[in-house]
């Protein structure tokens, strides 16, 4: 691999998310096996690009307006000349649209990560599904490397003959597992929140959006809080959903133990006042925040959907519930609640796993090692490397 390699990622925005948190992670490990990292924003910067600046990433942004722009086309292959990087990651399929046939034509290696399974998601109407069939696989055409986060994404584009096996690998996301194990519970940040000292905290941490089914956690809280009285919900994250999710709390009179943090760029902090996490999502890939709950040491509770039974063996290192599920949701935060030595050694064996097999060194050096594939095949020719899924520890 060549030294100063030139990496362009490629996003529609560096709002807040976990994928975006994935970027500015490459970006953080990038330059410290001396990548030279850009980052190009399809349509905004967003929150987190300053953080992207500031961790070594040169921002570039196109403004694109909503809906088919040719143009788009055009505008890639114009910054993509001007950068001439080595490689190039996308990080939505939109990007991989726009920017595969520009990398394409200059001759640039692209791997693709997605992080989410939206092809397996329920759509409505035939045409829909039809349509975004033949987007994903006309922009898989123009990469090299097509990475799912969790093995039932690939399963899918395998199965419906989305992707070509050949391109498909599966390789588990990481996260800063000492970063977030050493941050401490502050008895400050507890009062601000006016959460009283020594109250148990249920708490969640994402983006307030109608997928990630925060107002089903409210109304599960709602039906144990009379067992527990002392017991407070924490939500950890901004979106399009507070004002719901702020109007059910007042409708079940939860104000004064339901607390909206909003967004926080250190959520680790928040994590550390919780005694149970939750997340009641309808939809995700391999969720790094479950794996950032692991390594603050707190037992799970999530939904049964993408890649989370990958992570969770139902009963071991968490509970599993069916999606919109809010009676096993009230049933699993009550069993942790009122055992707290199960609550304790559940979230211990987490902390174990996330440290031993999902530490972001990891991660970055699964995605160098495809790097350097690529690279190294592009200059002896026709790849003919295995097709087997990377999998953590691999």
């Amino acid at each position: 691999m060549p030294q100063n390699l030139k990496v362009v990622h490629l996003v529609i925005s560096l709002d807040c998310g976990g994928m975006e948190r994935i970027v500015l992670d490459l970006i953080r490990e990038g330059k410290k096996r001396g990548q030279i990292v850009s980052v190009i924003c399809m349509e905004r910067p967003g929150t987190l690009s300053a953080d992207a600046e500031a961790l070594g990433g040169h921002i570039y942004c196109l403004q694109k307006r909503p809906g088919l722009q040719l143009s788009t086309f055009k505008r890639y292959e114009a910054l993509l000349r001007e950068l001439q990087p080595d490689l190039v990651h996308s990080h939505s399929i939109g990007c991989l649209f726009y920017c595969g046939p520009a990398a394409r034509s200059l001759g640039i290696p692209v791997v693709h990560t997605e992080h989410i399974n939206n092809i397996g998601h329920p759509m409505a109407g035939r045409f829909q599904r039809w349509r975004k069939t033949w987007l994903w696989s006309w922009a898989a055409r123009f990469c090299q490397r097509f990475v799912c986060v969790s093995a039932d994404i690939a399963a899918v584009l395998e199965q419906q003959r989305i992707v070509p096996k050949a391109k498909l690998r599966v390789l588990l996301n990481g996260i800063d597992t000492g970063r977030i194990a050493s941050a401490e519970s502050s008895a400050e940040l507890r009062e601000s929140l006016q959460i009283p000292a020594g109250a148990r905290v249920v708490g969640t941490v994402g983006r307030l959006n109608p997928i990630k089914s925060q107002h089903l956690l409210v109304r599960a809280f709602a039906k144990l809080k009379p067992q527990f009285p002392d017991t407070h919900l924490l939500l950890v994250g901004d979106g399009p959903a507070r004002a719901q999710i702020e109007s059910l709390v007042s409708e079940l009179q939860l104000a004064d133990s339901v607390h909206l943090a909003g967004y926080q760029s250190e959520p680790q902090n928040y994590l550390k006042l919780m005694n149970v996490f939750a997340l009641p999502s309808s939809l995700e890939g391999l969720p790094l925040v479950i794996l950032e709950a692991w390594a603050a040491g707190l037992p799970v509770v999530a939904t049964a959907v993408g890649g989370v039974p990958d992570l969770i063996r139902h009963g071991d290192n968490g509970y599993l519930i069916p999606r919109g599920d809010e009676l096993a949701l009230q049933e699993s935060l009550t069993n942790l609640l009122k055992d707290s030595s199960l609550a304790e050694s559940m979230g211990q064996r987490a902390r174990q796993e996330a440290v031993s097999q999902y530490d972001l060194s990891r991660m970055a050096g699964d995605y160098a090692t495809q790097y350097r594939e690529l690279l190294d095949g592009r200059r002896r020719g026709p790849s003919l490397l295995p097709v087997t899924p990377l999998r953590a520890g691999a």
